[in-house]
């Protein structure tokens, strides 16, 4: 049932975002957000179990990073790219120290 609900979830969200003519990336984000929010409770949902619906949480947010950073314009970036990687850095350091601390 779950696989089921997956592949009719992601046919019907394609047709929605065709539909909106928003970008697919978009459409997963939005999906994504629907998806956490999704109680663990009902006919559709019993089957899911935490640990899939966390694997599949981390690849659809993977994917979406990749994707994303694959439509950069690398060469717009370049005349800003050292405040770019700073700002990076900057975000890299400051989880990285927030986790060391907590």
């Amino acid at each position: 049932d779950p696989l089921i609900t997956f592949v009719a979830a992601s046919v019907i969200g394609g047709f929605i975002c065709r539909v909106l003519q928003i970008p697919p990336l978009v459409g997963v984000l939005w999906i994504a957000i629907v998806w956490n929010n999704v109680p663990y409770v009902g006919y559709l949902t019993s089957g899911i179990l935490p640990e899939v619906k966390v694997v599949a949480s981390r690849l659809g947010l993977t994917v979406v990073l990749l994707r994303a950073g694959f439509s950069t314009n690398w060469k717009a970036l370049q005349p800003i790219w050292k405040n770019a990687s700073l700002l990076a850095l900057f975000a890299v350091l400051l989880e990285g120290g927030i986790h060391t601390v907590l």
